[in-house]
């Protein structure tokens, strides 16, 4: 499920979209203030169901496909216990991101599926593992791109 979130004046409009279509039932809608002090005393909302056929978020502008197949280095790299690592697809592909150690052995796989065109973050937890260098592998189709991260405890 996503959501768009959009104010204008006093209105927020809150767009939610996904996979399954929602005709009908209801649902929570849970807001907050970032404002200190601030405080709602009246909420009222509408529920509309759009029955246009659905866009793809490249149609709206609201994403940007990438061109190439993109692998950016971890983040925080060193990192303890908990890293993230990018990656970009230029169209829908098998995507398989795995961990290696210096000797060439897998550690863990962390994606393993098949992924739409797109940006994605991937979190590893590398809490069972001592600290030490070790490798990412970034595997679509043919093509395989590496880096290298750092563990420190």
């Amino acid at each position: 499920l996503q959501q768009l979130v959009n104010k204008r004046g006093q209105r927020v409009h809150i767009s939610l979209f996904g996979v399954e279509a929602i005709d009908e039932g209801s649902f929570t809608l849970a807001l907050s203030s970032e404002e200190e002090g601030s405080s709602t005393s009246k909420l009222s909302a509408r529920f509309r169901v759009n029955e246009n056929a659905p866009l793809e978020l490249a149609e709206l502008g609201l994403i940007e496909i990438p061109n190439s197949i993109i692998l950016t280095q971890n983040y925080p790299n060193p990192f303890n216990p908990n890293t993230q690592i990018e990656y970009q697809l230029p169209e829908a592909t098998s995507v398989r991101l795995s961990v290696f150690n210096l000797l060439g052995q897998e550690v863990e796989v962390v994606v393993n599926e098949r992924k739409d065109a797109g940006s994605y973050t991937a979190t590893w937890n590398a809490g069972n593992l001592s600290s030490g260098v070790y490798m990412y592998r970034l595997q679509v189709g043919s093509q395989v791109m590496t880096k290298r991260m750092t563990l420190i405890k």
